[in-house]
């Protein structure tokens, strides 16, 4: 995939959708789409790693397309003077109502993210890292508005509704600061892109809402309201199985048909849990926890949480 759309014989790119073959088609395009997927595959391996703890499969199975991703971010993007950092002119990000726009918010931070964990596990392992790698991490062209607001995309206007969850997942999953992304402009970017949600979009957004919230947001109970929206608006009977849009009907909710079950709803909320009210992050060489149980909430006891091949059961109070 990666040679026949120009980049190096050391790079890999994957297709956005795939079968038997895994190679680039009309309806799983490799290149001017999706390329977040990407980061995506990278964390996944990462995460994987610290949640197993099994060194050997990760420096043989993972660390391989690991580093072949970076390489082909480190191939795609150009420096960019106008805008005095590194730039990718066409590319879809998670939010599928802005297709093939420049320099994506969520895609650009991504890439400064895998570089920097490549960089602490290369360190961990005694391996090389490219030299031009950290001088990408530290000046991604982030399309910040003048307004201070990160927008989705480098010419992304105040009008336009949202699909999902986009730029949100700089906090989470993806854990990306810098000195000009701090947490209180995570804080921001959660309040603006949370009311520019669009009714018909997909189950998992307001799930992911409530975990960056609950990270977050310094007082209120936002959090607790969030996950309730992931889950009542789309939760069917008998067995609450998760509808992928709030309402099944395509005349009135946008002209989809819906997909039923939706795992990636499913997905969504069974993290809101660990990941939110108990903070749990899995990404380091430590676990990290940061409990924080929403008021409405007086107990609850959460499913078992592995890191480094141990489990551990937490129960929660509000005292």
């Amino acid at each position: 995939n990666a040679q026949e759309n120009d980049f190096s014989s050391e790079a890999i790119i994957y297709p956005w959708t795939s079968g038997r073959y895994g190679n680039c088609t009309g309806t799983g395009p490799c290149v001017d789409y999706q390329y977040h997927l990407n980061s995506d595959i990278f964390l996944n391996n990462l995460l994987y790693w610290r949640v197993t703890g099994d060194d050997s499969w990760f420096k043989g199975q993972a660390i391989p397309v690991n580093d072949a991703i970076v390489q082909m971010f480190s191939e795609l993007v150009h420096y960019n003077q106008t805008v005095d950092g590194y730039s990718i002119s066409n590319l879809t990000d998670p939010d599928e109502y802005a297709n093939q726009v420049p320099d994506g918010a969520f895609t650009l931070a991504s890439v400064a993210k895998i570089i920097e964990w490549t960089q602490g596990y290369s360190e961990e392992f005694s391996l090389d890292v490219e030299a031009n790698w950290s001088s990408i991490a530290a000046n991604v062209a982030l399309p910040f508005a003048p307004s201070g607001i990160l927008t989705e995309f480098r010419g992304a206007n105040n009008t336009a509704v949202i699909k999902q969850d986009d730029v949100d997942l700089i906090n989470y999953p993806l854990d990306y600061s810098s000195e000009n992304y701090t947490r209180e402009d995570k804080l921001t970017s959660l309040d603006y892109y949370a009311v520019k949600q669009s009714p018909d979009g997909p189950a998992m957004t307001y799930s992911l809402y409530s975990i960056s919230a609950n990270a977050l947001s310094p007082s209120g109970c936002s959090s607790f309201t969030y996950a309730l929206n992931g889950f009542k608006a789309y939760t069917r009977a008998p067995w609450y199985q998760f509808s992928e849009q709030q309402v099944d009907n395509f005349t009135l909710n946008g002209g989809t048909n819906p997909a039923f079950p939706f795992m990636t709803g499913a997905g969504g909320w069974h993290q809101v849990g660990p990941m939110g009210w108990l903070g749990v992050r899995v990404v380091e060489d430590q676990l990290i926890l940061q409990p924080a149980l929403p008021p409405q909430i007086p107990y609850v006891s959460l499913r078992t949480v592995i890191f480094g091949g141990a489990g551990i059961k937490a129960t929660m109070n509000y005292t």
